[in-house]
């Protein structure tokens, strides 16, 4: 995918749900790749691979592997915070006077869940967030189930920057259940494991690591 960089050089890409999406397709059609066996994202990629699996086209999507999915739900504050940013930042002087004030630096103290090396990697995440309707990813989550694609989720129970509350709708719409856990332990010992094993399709599997 793109980084920032060539945004800044070509006031091109902004990294929408849309242009990464259509980023993907392009290069699944480059490589003559149709079929996908797992599709796997990480964290905020879970927004433009949800238009994927909602959405697959010319796709066949086998099953899901989503770690540390972020679905930027129960965060307004960082959602209005990045809005702004990516509309101050559409031109390269507004983008020189972000990086003379080292906003990257005290982005984790207003709402952004850490802190950024520079200028380009707080506007890459903020341009992206600002452009997410966190809404439209229940109603993806309403078509992953109804298709019933397998589907791993991966998480963090310490995790911060995810928010807590989001995991737990985030599964629970999913249809997960107690016996689709398998929890591991601080040193790294299976902990829990009540997956049932014959069911090897339609199945939700979340893995927390504690």
């Amino acid at each position: 995918m793109p980084d920032f960089g060539l945004t800044r050089q070509t006031k091109a890409f902004w990294h929408s749900n849309e242009e990464r999406s259509q980023f993907i397709r392009d290069f699944l059609k480059a490589i003559n790749v149709s079929t996908i066996d797992c599709l796997v994202c990480h964290s905020s990629g879970i927004q433009p691979v949800s238009m994927l699996w909602s959405d697959p086209r010319n796709l066949v999507i086998k099953s899901l592997g989503l770690f540390c999915p972020q679905p930027l739900w129960h965060q307004k504050h960082y959602l209005n915070i990045s809005k702004f940013l990516s509309n101050f930042a559409k031109t390269e002087t507004r983008i020189k006077f972000l990086e003379v004030l080292k906003v990257h630096k005290y982005a984790h103290k207003f709402y952004y869940p850490i802190e950024y090396p520079n200028v380009d990697q707080l506007l890459f995440v903020s341009i992206y967030a600002s452009g997410v309707n966190p809404d439209e990813l229940h109603q993806r989550i309403k078509y992953l189930r109804k298709e019933k694609i397998p589907t791993l989720v991966v998480f963090g129970e310490r995790d911060k920057t995810i928010h807590k509350k989001a995991v737990k709708q985030f599964v629970d719409e999913l249809g997960v259940v107690d016996n689709d856990y398998i929890i591991y332990s601080d040193n790294k010992t299976l902990e829990k494991d009540s997956v049932r094993k014959t069911q090897l399709v339609e199945r939700r599997t979340v893995v927390a690591l504690q």
